[in-house]
């Protein structure tokens, strides 16, 4: 184990040495252009700003262009009986977290034509998901009112600050909860993008991906999901009584064929029968930027039907699926004096449009509202939102194992967001400070920042996040998972 760790941390550094070798032969300042490569077109105001590259002047000198940063965060488990592990050599290894990353990021203009691309190195991407070294990947051309892309991209929709439910093209890695910045944790998708720019700020823009990439959670360590252990629990259970059927009647295609089973479970998603498509339109009234948008794909979580194995008296593995979604939503944002005000609306249609299907999630309706304000205070700024969502004919939800099931009885869940910060120094020291509270079902956590910028390409920061809540609550299974992290960025 040790040999692997160091190995992992040679070829670590290796990658960069080989980007830093880069970096000094052609390094040049990086320009974002206006529109948003990569970000799509909107911008964040982001709690972890550790994710961000910063910002880059044109060079002017060069088509060609780079930009890097790399960073490395030591984070500490103190939730629960954690702590007692850092007096105990065996159990400190599992307690201490160091997870160095790099950023390159790179681009070409040519008049009408451009290219945008991100390439990553941290110890995920390279031993788990080795697709995720090229991050992103954008190729643009401009023809007089319309702007054509594609690549690997990550588009966003929606007016909502960090918090979204009009925004459903790309998924979301949950492999690290939820503590990196919106746009880091998004997972970039193949697509295409076709935009059309009128008068008057009057947008429009046409979303197809090929293939969709489901939301990616932890399989091992502290940040795995409390459905997703039980469901491997039941499916171990069943593939191991199988293969020892198997086994002892001397059945050798049938002990391969349970011990490889697990690997089915989940559906697989790069096909065209799991295709994306959207329409966005966005424009401006007097103060108020509005904008309606139309989405058809699927759910990014698997849904469990559990029909199977109750039928067969539990010896029948459950199914997964991704149920089928269309999305149908407003968005709105508005300046008035010193407050930015925000919300996003959308009606979630699936297949259960009854609500009487257990193995598929009923229509609901989401939204997010909110909105942030500069005080007469220092510099302080203060941002509250509510993500919120209703479950619609729940009157119709009765089984345990139904998609939507909530054993309060309770189909709706309202989020409160609320964060608050201050800077100091000419703005080098930021101090934030962010809380989210589920009222219905008791969530609270606490997600401290203290950063430091050194100079313009150092900044130290010290961060944390304190979970705890209901027994019962969305969030219960993480609460030994409290933490602290350190972490230093240099942005070249």
């Amino acid at each position: 184990m040790k040999y692997l760790f160091y190995n992992h941390r040679k070829f670590l550094f290796s990658v960069f040495l080989i980007i830093s070798t880069c970096l000094i032969l052609f390094a040049q300042d990086f320009s974002v252009p206006e529109d948003g490569v990569g970000d799509g077109g909107d911008s964040f105001s982001s709690f972890d700003s550790f994710d961000s590259f910063g910002s880059f002047e044109d060079s002017g000198s060069s088509p060609l262009s780079f930009g890097m940063k790399t960073e490395i965060t030591a984070r500490g488990m103190l939730g629960g009986d954690h702590w007692k592990g850092y007096f105990n050599d065996d159990d400190v290894r599992d307690l201490v977290f160091l997870d160095p990353s790099a950023k390159l990021n790179f681009g070409y203009s040519a008049g009408q034509a451009e290219f945008f691309s991100v390439l990553k190195a941290d110890k995920d991407t390279l031993t788990l998901y080795p697709e995720d070294i090229i991050e992103e990947f954008t190729a643009r051309a401009y023809l007089g009112n319309f702007i054509v892309e594609a690549g690997k991209m990550k588009v966003v929709w929606g007016k909502g600050d960090e918090l979204h439910v009009v925004d459903n093209f790309n998924a979301n890695d949950y492999t690290d909860f939820i503590f990196p910045d919106y746009i880091d944790r998004r997972l970039a998708e193949p697509m295409f993008r076709l935009i059309w720019n009128g008068d008057n700020n009057l947008r429009a823009e046409a979303v197809y991906t090929p293939i969709m990439t489901a939301d990616r959670f932890a399989d091992e360590g502290v940040w795995v999901p409390g459905q997703m252990s039980d469901i491997s629990g039941v499916a171990a259970k069943i593939l191991m009584e199988q293969a020892g059927a198997a086994l002892a009647g001397g059945n050798f295609p049938g002990l391969i064929a349970a011990l490889s089973a697990a690997d089915s479970i989940i559906p697989e998603t790069t096909s065209f029968d799991y295709g994306q498509a959207g329409l966005r339109f966005t424009g401006t009234a007097g103060v108020f930027d509005w904008g309606v948008s139309y989405y058809i794909g699927h759910y990014k979580q698997p849904t469990v039907d559990w029909s199977a194995y109750i039928d067969s008296g539990e010896t029948k593995l459950p199914e997964l699926h991704y149920d089928r979604l269309q999305v149908f939503g407003l968005e709105g944002a508005a300046a008035i004096g010193r407050f930015n005000f925000r919300g996003e609306a959308a009606y979630y249609l699936t297949d259960d449009v009854a609500g009487d299907d257990p193995w598929v999630h009923n229509n609901s309706v989401n939204w997010v509202v909110g909105f942030d304000v500069d005080l007469p205070i220092h510099n302080v700024n203060v941002n509250i939102q509510n993500n919120g969502t209703w479950v619609l004919n729940n009157n119709k939800i009765e089984k345990a194992s139904d998609a939507d099931y909530n054993a309060d009885d309770r189909y709706t869940n309202n989020k409160i967001v609320f964060q608050v910060s201050d800077t100091f120094f000419h703005e080098k020291l930021d101090i934030e400070m962010r809380l989210l509270w589920g009222i219905e079902r008791g969530d609270f956590i606490l997600m401290p920042r203290v950063s430091y910028a050194f100079t313009p390409e150092l900044e130290f920061a010290l961060s944390g996040m304190y979970i705890t809540g209901k027994d019962d609550s969305e969030f219960s299974y993480w609460q030994d998972n409290s933490f602290v992290q350190v972490g230093v960025k240099y942005t070249f």
